[in-house]
């Protein structure tokens, strides 16, 4: 049982790696087709409301309306609303900044409770703008090019319900954990939303840099708020009741990258909690549609591709287990090494090359970045699995925000309304069973050399553990000079007289 256990979990990732040489298939053919003229806005242009959900980002909040007061839209035919539920001095900076900017129509949105936490901040924003025909979400740290409503707005179509934006780096090298969630972004938006768009497949709004049909919205029930993923639980009510998520990786609108430990594990949680929880929710829907195969296999993927996650921390709480029943001959050596784990990592390598060749031309840095990813998803397994798991109990969290610096580093921030800790069990429950890996692969170690190789997987998690914390220890060094991308100094702002 124990040897089956481990040889499933190492087929369960081969499985997503197959899907993504499936994808990069179809990438590569998008990437080869001849870029389309720039179709042009309706006349007259839809209204847009820009929304801004917002707690407590004094950081990057004048940066991020700096951007959107650049935007280039038809006078008359757009509003922001600033949807802000912060309990710190943020509301003075976007009050003070509004005072300075009286041309720029901005609407500053306060709610008495943060009910449905970033859901529930859209959702009440609507209500205030009835009229509106589209909306474009931006969350705190994302920069927005001035071009950005122009070109989304001009590419809907009856059937389309979001025109989805790629997210750029504003600090891609700043260290380890930037470099990281860069690559995991960039395989996200050069591979697998371009893929599946080829392929007719689903495709997942991002939750910002994005703009979505408020009839849509509407017409699949609104937000919905028991989900952390409220983005991807959209998504998925909007395809499947016929409705078309449009992808366009010109248009591309920088953010920050989680730069510290504990950003990047905030928002990994959120995000395989989120996404997990919609793999319960939409099971059965999924089995009785009648998509076609491949669609169906692609969205049976991208659904349960937290699973992957599960699978590997799985591989690495049992490693030292299959390594001592190898070492009394229990379980046959090969099963030891799970080929189809290797298999699954070493498969990966083209669809990263792929997805990183944009923003790096050089082979060589791409594999180095790519090793660099696999170290910090390697500390992060037990972590992830953790909470896929809880997301499959269909358990209750409290929404925790992903903290941002306004360029990189920062500390996270507690979610002061989202009621209990919702972490704090998975956190213990981590620190325990890590204990036990460690203690055993020292007891292995010690007692019989000959079967440390078996414990490759463990040891992955380990060495990546322990160089993160080191990382951090030391105050989170710079690997490489940041590139901080465009930033909204010395530019032409409206002000009020």
């Amino acid at each position: 049982m124990i040897a089956v256990a481990y040889l499933v979990a190492g087929v369960a990732a081969v499985w997503h790696t197959v899907d993504q040489l499936a994808l990069l298939r179809w990438a590569r053919a998008a990437r080869r087709r001849t870029v389309e003229p720039e179709p042009g806005l309706p006349s007259p242009a839809p209204f847009v409301v820009v929304q801004l959900p917002l707690y407590n980002e004094p950081q990057v909040v004048e940066r991020l309306l700096d951007a959107v007061a650049r935007l280039d839209y038809p006078a008359g035919r757009w509003a922001v609303q600033v949807l802000d539920d912060s309990t710190d001095h943020t509301p003075d900076l976007v009050e003070a900044w509004i005072a300075r900017h009286g041309r720029v129509p901005v609407s500053h949105v306060r709610r008495r409770h943060r009910d449905g936490f970033k859901a529930g901040a859209l959702s009440a924003g609507l209500a205030l703008l009835p009229q509106a025909d589209y909306v474009a979400i931006l969350d705190a740290d994302f920069v927005v090019p001035v071009d950005f409503l122009r070109r989304c707005v001009a590419r809907f179509a009856p059937d389309v319900a979001v025109v989805q934006g790629a997210w750029g780096h504003l600090n891609p090298d700043e260290n380890l954990f930037t470099i990281a969630g860069s690559v995991m972004m960039d395989n996200h938006f050069q591979l697998e939303q371009a893929g599946r768009q080829a392929s007719g497949s689903f495709l997942a709004f991002n939750g910002t840099a994005g703009v979505i049909s408020v009839a849509a919205i509407r017409a699949v029930g609104g937000w919905r708020s028991d989900t952390l993923t409220e983005d991807f639980d959209l998504s998925l009510r909007l395809q499947l009741a016929g409705w078309r998520v449009r992808y366009d990786p010109s248009i591309v609108v920088p953010a920050e990258v989680p730069a510290s430990p504990a950003a990047m594990r905030l928002q990994q949680h959120r995000w395989m909690r989120g996404v997990a929880q919609n793999s319960r929710r939409f099971l059965s829907r999924l089995a009785g549609s009648r998509l076609r195969l491949r669609t169906r296999l692609h969205l049976a993927s991208q659904v349960f591709e937290t699973g992957t996650f599960a699978a590997v921390g799985a591989v690495v709480l049992l490693s030292p287990l299959v390594a001592w029943r190898v070492g009394a001959g229990a379980i046959p050596a090969w099963v030891g090494w799970n080929l189809p784990l290797l298999v699954a990592f070493a498969g990966l390598l083209p669809v990263y090359l792929f997805s990183l060749r944009p923003r790096i031309p050089s082979p060589g840095l791409r594999v180095w970045r790519y090793l660099q990813f696999l170290l910090v998803s390697a500390s992060l397994a037990i972590h992830n699995a953790l909470a896929v798991a809880a997301g499959w109990t269909g358990r209750p969290a409290g929404f925790e925000r992903t903290p941002k610096a306004g360029g990189g580093g920062g500390t996270p921030m507690p979610d002061e309304s989202a009621g209990r800790r919702p972490r704090r069990a998975t956190r213990t429950l981590e620190a325990i069973l890590g204990v036990l890996v460690g203690a055993s692969i020292l007891i292995i170690g010690v007692s019989n050399p000959s079967l440390v190789g078996y414990l490759w997987p463990s040891l992955g998690w380990v060495a990546g553990t322990v160089l993160l914390l080191a990382r951090q220890a030391a105050g989170l060094p710079r690997a490489t000079s940041p590139r901080h991308g465009p930033t909204t100094a010395g530019l032409d702002i409206p002000s009020h007289h």
